[in-house]
C-alpha cells in the first residue's frame, strides 16, 4: 500500500487530480455543464509541469527524504511519461479547441517553462525575489479559474478566480515554510522575508478573510470548507513529515468540488 501512496505522490498524480477539481469547481460554481475533455487536459498539462520542474532536483533533503529517494529511483522515469502525456493530450487539444482558445493557455505554459532554473545562471521566475508565490497562484488560477470561462462561458468573472488565488498562496506558504532550510536566500520567500511565525500568520489572515467574504455572499457551504483548511493548516507550524505536505495539505484541493456549489 505504501508503494501506491508513494507513486501517487511523488508522481504528482495526486496534486494533478487536484488541478482537475479545482478546474470541476469552476465549472459547479458558475452552474456550467461540466467539460471532460477539458479537466483531462488539465491533468495532463499539470502531471507534466509538476514533473518538469521536479526533474531539476538532483539533491536528498531531510525533511523530503523519501520523495528525494523516490525521484532519484523513478525520476527519469516519470519525466519520459510526462512527455509521453503532454504529446498525447496536444493530439485532443488541437482538435477540440480553436486557435484562439488554445492561445489563452501561452501565459501559464511560459510560466511553467520558465518557472525554474535548468541550468546555472539561466533566467527563472522563481528566481525573482518575492515572485515564487504569486507565480504559483497565477498558473493555478488561470488554468482551473480563467480559462474555462475564457473557453466556454463567453464571459470572465472575478469572484472564483480571486477565492482560488488567495487559497492557493495561503496553503503554499507552508510548502515554503518547509523549504526554508534549503531555499535559496535569494528567492526571499515570504517566510524569508518575514520570518516563520508572521508567515505562518498570514496564511490564518487570508483564510479569515475567504471566510467573511463567503459569508457576506452567503457561501456557507463554502465556509465550512474554510474551517476545515483552518484546522488542516493548524500542525504546519511546526515541520510535519513530508505525507502531511503532500497528502493532506495536497489534499485539501481534492474537496473543492463539494463545497464550490
Amino acid at each position: 500500500m505504501k508503494k501506491v501512496i508513494d507513486f501517487i505522490l511523488f508522481s504528482n498524480t495526486w496534486i494533478s487530480i487536484g488541478a482537475v477539481s479545482c478546474a470541476a469547481s469552476a465549472f459547479i460554481f458558475y452552474q456550467k455543464p461540466i467539460a471532460i475533455e477539458f479537466l483531462a487536459l488539465v491533468f495532463c498539462a499539470t502531471f507534466f509541469g509538476y514533473n518538469l520542474q521536479q526533474s531539476s532536483y538532483d539533491e536528498i533533503f531531510d525533511d523530503r527524504k523519501n520523495q528525494s529517494l523516490w525521484i532519484s529511483n523513478y525520476g527519469k522515469v516519470i519525466q519520459k511519461l510526462s512527455y509521453v502525456i503532454l504529446i498525447i493530450s496536444i493530439i485532443p487539444s488541437v482538435k477540440i479547441f480553436s486557435w484562439k482558445n488554445i492561445l489563452f493557455t501561452i501565459p501559464a505554459l511560459v510560466l511553467v517553462l520558465f518557472y525554474r532554473e535548468k541550468k546555472k545562471n539561466t533566467f527563472s521566475f522563481r528566481s525573482i525575489p518575492f515572485f515564487k508565490l504569486f507565480v504559483i497562484a497565477f498558473v493555478w488560477t488561470w488554468t482551473c479559474a480563467i480559462l474555462p470561462q475564457l473557453i466556454y462561458f463567453n464571459k470572465v468573472g472575478l469572484y472564483y478566480p480571486t477565492i482560488l488565488f488567495f487559497y492557493i498562496i495561503s496553503i503554499t506558504i507552508p510548502f515554503d515554510k518547509r523549504d526554508l532550510s534549503y531555499d535559496s536566500k535569494k528567492l526571499k520567500t515570504l517566510p524569508q522575508l518575514i520570518g516563520i511565525k508572521s508567515a505562518y500568520l498570514t496564511s490564518f489572515i487570508i483564510i479569515s478573510l475567504l471566510l467573511i467574504i463567503a459569508m457576506y455572499f452567503k457561501r456557507y457551504l463554502f465556509c465550512i470548507y474554510l474551517v476545515i483548511t483552518i484546522l488542516v493548516l493548524i500542525p504546519s507550524y511546526k515541520i510535519r513529515g513530508e505525507y502531511y505536505y503532500l497528502l493532506i495539505l495536497d489534499g485539501l484541493l481534492l474537496l473543492f468540488p463539494i463545497f464550490a456549489k
